[in-house]
């Protein structure tokens, strides 16, 4: 039982220089990475540890100050369940990806300053980029005799289309998995998400940018896409419209 009883968040003591354990260690960057705040049972979930031992360790990182606690939203009867963020500053362990962090929120915060749009500004970007990925996966594919999104074709389906787009996703590090509810496409981790919590009207439109700039670049720009940022269950969704089922994984 959580003997806790005040529902403010919660965040402990500073930073301790002492090095995380390798499962805490895993939690902070699951955490970190979540476009969201998650929750004791998402986190055993994604890592594959039980309930009880992720608590533990959450419990530990708070403490030390690396991360903190607030109630969700409220539903029914009974207290909300607790979820957990990393505190604002605590140091990415990749020093490449932390540096790359670090640039991406300066850029964000100048196109911020300078545009009379920065969010259309943004998704334009990223649909610059989405169309050198796919004249990249273009490439590729030549190179390799395939042709697996119907490039032959004047209107490639779209069911050909979008698992490449996925894959892309899954190449830039965004970890996209399928609600089997709905069909849409959620994004489960999220490489800058530091930079995108100040910023995300920039930072999530260059990634929905690309997400259409490659489907322009392969043929499908007539697809409808929207991203829903930083929705409840701590990930971002992408929909589709029209909507195309994923092939499910053999």
């Amino acid at each position: 039982m959580d003997s806790v009883k005040n529902d403010a968040p919660v965040s402990a003591q500073p930073v301790s220089a002492q090095p995380v354990s390798a499962q805490q260690g895993a939690l902070l960057e699951r955490l970190r990475l979540s476009p969201g705040a998650v929750t004791v049972p998402q986190l055993a979930a994604a890592v594959g540890l039980h309930t009880n031992t992720v608590r533990e360790h959450l419990e530990a990182l708070v403490a030390r100050g690396l991360i903190r606690r607030e109630r969700g939203e409220a539903h029914g009867r009974g207290r909300p369940a607790w979820r957990y963020v990393p505190e604002p500053g605590t140091p990415e362990r990749d020093r490449v990806l932390r540096d790359y962090v670090t640039l991406t929120r300066v850029l964000a915060d100048q196109l911020a300053a300078v545009s009379r749009d920065p969010a259309a500004d943004a998704v334009r970007a990223g649909e610059g980029w989405g169309r050198l990925l796919a004249d990249e996966h273009r490439l590729a594919a030549s190179r390799a005799g395939e042709d697996p999104t119907g490039q032959g074709a004047e209107e490639p389906e779209l069911e050909l289309v979008w698992p490449v787009v996925v894959e892309m996703l899954a190449e830039l590090g965004f970890s996209p998995g399928v609600d089997p509810a709905t069909g849409e496409v959620v994004l489960l981790r999220c490489p800058f998400v530091d930079a995108a919590r100040p910023r995300p009207e920039v930072i999530c439109g260059v990634h929905l940018g690309i997400v259409r700039g490659v489907l322009a670049g392969l043929g499908a720009g007539s697809a409808v896409v929207e991203l829903q940022p930083f929705t409840s269950e701590g990930t971002c969704r992408l929909v589709l419209d029209p909507p195309v089922a994923l092939p499910e994984e053999g």
